[in-house]
């Protein structure tokens, strides 16, 4: 499991440009002309958990202000759906080294997440399902005009749960 950092006592991260540092750039290959990268020289990104205090601003410099209210919106929609209507009031805002970003449930218990075609369901960590409600939110909304952040956070975050201890049950909710 990796870990959550939480004490952060630096700017927020949405202040500063976005690094690219995770990237080893020094050692690029070349196959018909694109450019590929070893992805063992990628270091594993990290997530840090947004202080309450700075969600809105950090959501805000992530998708702008109309764009945020959408991004949120659809989340929510998403886990509602998933967990065949049951709703957490509260949310944590987690922040990835890769510029990604997701929201999921403020708990500890596992959720009970089923797809309309599911019978039985699975019970995952509130992580993964946050993980997966964002992707599905991320997916709706991805070729709508004017949602250039939403292509780059999908991806972003897609990116980021292939390293993830619940891949396959993630993925198979978005599939």
């Amino acid at each position: 499991m990796r870990r959550l950092r939480s004490d952060v006592q630096h700017p927020p991260s949405y202040l500063a440009p976005l690094s690219l540092s995770f990237l080893n750039l020094q050692k690029p290959g070349h196959c018909a002309g694109l450019l590929l990268y070893d992805r063992t020289a990628m270091a594993t990104i990290e997530m840090t958990l947004v202080q309450r205090s700075e969600q809105t601003a950090f959501l805000r410099c992530r998708f702008g202000q109309h764009t945020m209210l959408i991004v949120e919106s659809a989340i929510h929609t998403q886990l509602e759906r998933l967990c065949q209507g049951r709703q957490d009031k509260a949310w944590q805002c987690i922040a990835l080294s890769s510029g990604g970003v997701f929201l999921a449930p403020e708990r500890t218990e596992p959720l009970l997440l089923k797809r309309h075609d599911d019978v039985v369901g699975r019970k995952v960590s509130p992580e993964a399902a946050g993980i997966a409600a964002s992707l599905l939110a991320y997916g709706q909304l991805y070729f709508r005009p004017g949602m250039r952040h939403i292509r780059e956070r999908y991806h972003q975050l897609r990116e980021f749960v292939t390293e993830h201890d619940e891949v396959s049950t993630i993925l198979s909710f978005i599939k």
